[in-house]
């Protein structure tokens, strides 16, 4: 069950999500999932309120996590940590790289793919794709359902063959930052983290689209893992 609760800055919504976290940790398993920088402040919150009601199994019954955090917990029990994060150097250096193995099948970004400066442009609308999930597959089976558009089919198809290799190259060695919440909620959907637990994920959905991705990738893990209830807080048309 989802339960989403919208409302804009000071509308009650920390009061509420403390109020029914309480409710559901007499009951069970509880998870709280906020953003980076709220989660000392969250914590410290849960932590009072369930000091004032003196019940130790209550603080056993909840965990609050930033996304970063829950990242490297289920990483850290499951795998998925092999290779470093890949710093901003090495990126430019692979898509170098993956833009010298296909030039001789490129046609539409022939040219560019000759200037220094694409480099950095087709790492932008990596980052893009990343950003809404878009894997060099989907990108890939979207060129399909291009065919009466020749032109765009043409850009796209060769996006998703640069995407490709650069992915390709990178997972050699290297881990993507932007990839960690995607595998994280891959590994949580076949390990019953969230099984039966009430889940409740605190994010913006203000610019960046980072924001809101990662608040759809979350929901989407925890209904799939069979979580008994989400609660999905967030500002009221925050992109709007």
């Amino acid at each position: 069950m989802l339960i989403p609760v919208l409302g804009r800055a000071g509308s009650g919504k920390t009061t509420f999500v403390l109020e029914r976290l309480l409710q559901a940790a007499k009951k069970g398993r509880v998870l709280l999932l906020v953003p980076e920088q709220f989660s000392f402040e969250m914590e410290k919150q849960v932590y009072e309120l369930l000091s004032r009601h003196g019940d130790q199994q209550l603080s056993l019954n909840v965990e609050v996590y930033s996304f970063t955090r829950l990242c490297h917990r289920v990483f850290t029990e499951w795998g998925g940590m092999a290779g470093e994060y890949v710093p901003d150097a090495a990126r430019q250096l692979l898509m170098s790289l993956a833009l010298d193995q296909t030039r001789d099948q490129l046609s539409v970004y022939s040219r560019p793919a000759k200037n220094t400066a694409f480099v950095g442009r087709m790492l932008r609308q990596v980052d893009e794709f990343k950003n809404a999930g878009v894997s060099p597959d989907r990108l890939q089976s979207v060129c399909e359902q291009l065919e009466g558009d020749s032109a765009l089919a043409g850009k796209t198809r060769e996006m998703a063959l640069i995407y490709t290799y650069y992915q390709a190259l990178l997972q050699n060695r290297f881990q993507d930052e932007k990839d960690s919440l995607l595998n994280c909620c891959r590994l949580l959907e076949g390990q019953g983290y969230f099984r039966g637990c009430t889940v409740f994920i605190v994010q913006s959905t203000f610019p960046p689209a980072d924001n809101l991705m990662e608040l759809l990738l979350m929901i989407d893990a925890a209904h799939r893992a069979s979580a008994h209830r989400v609660i999905a807080v967030m500002p009221y048309f925050g992109w709007a």
